[in-house]
């Protein structure tokens, strides 16, 4: 009987220490996916996200990693600004009343089901690139800015800088067509069975995308990346154990952003 009691415990045993092996084993993995995964560096008003097989939207703040297969969804007079790397150089704006999917975060690929995303690309690793993909067409660069919008059938491409291309998806009846859209130039895609006609673009999309873009890298200048360690503190704030304290801060017109200090720089304060 002692025997059997003895194999018992220790199959016991072997099961509970295989069981911690396993959840460090998943602590570790998850920790190298929120490394890898995209960061809400800037927001305003009402952005939910919600997680990977998830069932229910979760209120958004700034410093969420966002990882494959999450969804954002924002509201009217809202938007988000999400960076894909740690200097941000590749970086998407969500407009208001937008829905988009995180299909990769690596080589990136939103999946925008409707509204407006605006991409900014400067850095991308070799062999990587970054889509737009749409229901009916897909848009992507190496290193270029644009704008693209949809209500779920038509589309409409505004390119800023250098080049992007778009191409229709399959799909019966439909033309299926490849065509490269320079900058200051447009597509607006109707009627999907007609082939793709690029235009001008209105010179006051042009500066608005120049004021965007100078603001956005000021409004950058501040912020640090937020690492995979962190932890809410009681007073709201963010705390990072390496000398650094990370929070969010409104601003008074709605705005939320990242904001990043040293011991030395609070001392100073």
């Amino acid at each position: 009987m002692r025997r059997v009691l003895g194999i018992i415990v220790f199959v016991l045993g072997i099961a509970v220490v295989s069981f911690f092996l396993y959840q460090n084993s998943r602590i570790r993995e998850e920790e190298i996916s929120m490394a890898a995964g995209a960061t809400i560096l800037f927001m305003k008003g009402d952005v939910c996200y919600m997680t990977s097989g998830g069932d229910k939207y979760l209120k958004a703040v700034p410093g969420v990693t966002l990882l494959e297969g999450y969804r954002m969804e924002t509201g009217r007079d809202s938007w988000a600004e999400v960076g894909f790397d740690e200097e941000a150089h590749n970086v998407a704006k969500i407009y208001e009343n937008t829905m988009v999917s995180f299909k990769s975060v690596g080589s990136v690929e939103l999946g925008l089901l409707k509204g407006k995303v605006r991409a900014l690309v400067e850095k991308l690793d070799e062999g990587s690139n970054f889509k737009v993909k749409t229901p009916t067409a897909i848009c992507g660069a190496r290193g270029t800015g644009w704008d693209i919008q949809t209500d779920g059938l038509e589309v409409i491409v505004e390119v800023h800088e250098n080049k992007v291309y778009l191409k229709k998806l399959p799909h019966e009846g439909y033309v299926e067509e490849l065509v490269i859209i320079d900058a200051g130039s447009r597509v607006h895609i109707i009627d999907l069975k007609k082939p793709i006609v690029t235009e001008d673009l209105d010179p006051k999309k042009r500066e608005d995308w120049v004021r965007w873009k100078k603001d956005f890298k000021e409004r950058l200048k501040p912020l640090a990346k937020v690492p995979s360690n962190v932890s809410d503190t009681p007073d709201g704030h963010i705390s990072k154990d390496d000398g650094k304290r990370v929070w969010v801060e409104k601003s008074e017109n709605g705005d939320f952003q990242l904001m990043v200090t040293t011991e030395d720089e609070e001392e100073a304060r």
